[in-house]
């Protein structure tokens, strides 16, 4: 950490207050209780979390909205209710779009992505916020049989939504008697491939017995006059074509970025370029963009600040262990790469524990 303060405790600056934000806050509390001064920015006023459970189709469960000036409060951190504008790296300072000027000795950014459609003319799916509007497309198609095509372009990098609305779909259809074609195009070659070859042939079973199709390679191009255009397959007939976005990073002035405004950081987080500045979570560079390792990024993230200022703790590089669960009709399935003997949900994160401990003093 470039000039350590002698004088006073060092302040670290959060700007965004998703998971991968207040999990570094929670982090660096649990790792050097009462050591930073740690200061949130963020326009929202509720961090909105969902519950990762198996429900009827379509009738996932309703997402925990939790006043974020109760978990400062309760946590004892400053909270500043404007979004980043930019960042002065010569001054040490990030400046917020009311014109504030904010101070610090380390700065993290996570900012998140920005989702744009992707297939045109199809339906986006951005969600499961977006699930009553699948669902309400799928009344109003009113064929039997219907086919359905969810989709995701190659840029598209985590597709495990669109797996699980298909299966979804296929349970939908069971339940209401309707003859269901149901087709899942994506770029990857083989189902949910970041997982690994042993996960994508369970993954393609799951899909074969609830009957989705799986199209992979796929070079999606749009959906015109009810057809779905799509590479080597030329175009296919669909009564429904529903798409994953593909993300933009936020693209923040005073910090390097790619030409689609994501940010190159090294195996402990630190942006490249820059004193003292870390960014964390899907703004970043790395191909996948997730939130169980946007909560291992911020871990190595502050495990890094407090070695920085002084503390005894081992300072890892960023190995990613990626884990999902896969969500159905029946079972939900483990993820994991790299793959273990025993595939089980993914441990608890920082903030989840405080969640499940707090969540009657933060929901309002």
């Amino acid at each position: 950490m470039k000039g350590m303060p002698a004088n006073r405790p060092p302040k670290i600056l959060v700007a965004g207050a998703g998971m991968a934000g207040l999990e570094t806050v929670l982090a660096l509390q649990s790792l050097a209780p009462g050591r930073f001064d740690i200061d949130v920015l963020a326009p929202e006023r509720h961090f909105v979390h969902r519950p990762h459970t198996t429900g009827a189709p379509f009738e996932p469960n309703r997402p925990i909205r939790s006043e974020l000036s109760a978990i400062a409060e309760d946590r004892g951190f400053d909270l500043t209710r404007d979004a980043l504008d930019r960042v002065d790296d010569a001054g040490h300072q990030a400046v917020t779009q009311g014109g504030d000027r904010m101070a610090y000795d380390v700065l993290v950014l996570a900012l998140g992505a920005r989702p744009v459609s992707a297939v045109h003319g199809a339906l986006p799916f951005r969600g499961w916020q977006d699930a009553a509007a699948v669902e309400d497309a799928l009344e109003r198609v009113g064929s039997d049989p219907v086919r359905v095509a969810f989709v995701a372009r190659a840029a598209a990098t985590w597709t495990l939504p669109l797996y699980e609305l298909a299966l979804q779909t296929g349970a939908w259809a069971k339940e209401r008697d309707v003859v269901a074609d149901v087709l899942l195009a994506t770029g990857e070659l083989e189902a949910l491939e970041a997982f690994g070859s042993r996960a994508s042939r369970q993954v393609a079973d799951l899909l074969r017995v609830n009957g989705v199709r799986f199209i992979p390679g796929a070079d999606v191009d749009r959906v015109q006059d009810g057809r779905l255009r799509i590479g080597r397959e030329g175009s296919i007939r669909v009564d429904l074509a529903v798409a994953l976005p593909v993300l933009l990073g936020p693209a923040v002035p005073g910090v390097p970025h790619d030409l689609e405004g994501f940010t190159s950081v090294d195996e402990r987080g630190r942006v490249h370029g820059l004193d003292d500045v870390y960014a964390i979570g899907d703004m970043t560079s790395r191909p996948l963009k997730q939130g169980g390792l946007a909560a291992q990024q911020a871990n190595i993230a502050a495990i890094s600040i407090v070695a920085s200022a002084g503390a005894s703790v081992d300072a890892q590089p960023y190995r990613p262990v990626l884990r999902a669960t896969l969500l159905s009709a029946r079972e939900p399935l483990h993820l994991r790469h790299p793959p273990a003997e025993d595939d089980v949900a993914a441990p608890d994160t920082h903030l989840a524990q405080y969640l499940s401990a707090h969540l009657e003093q933060t929901i309002h």
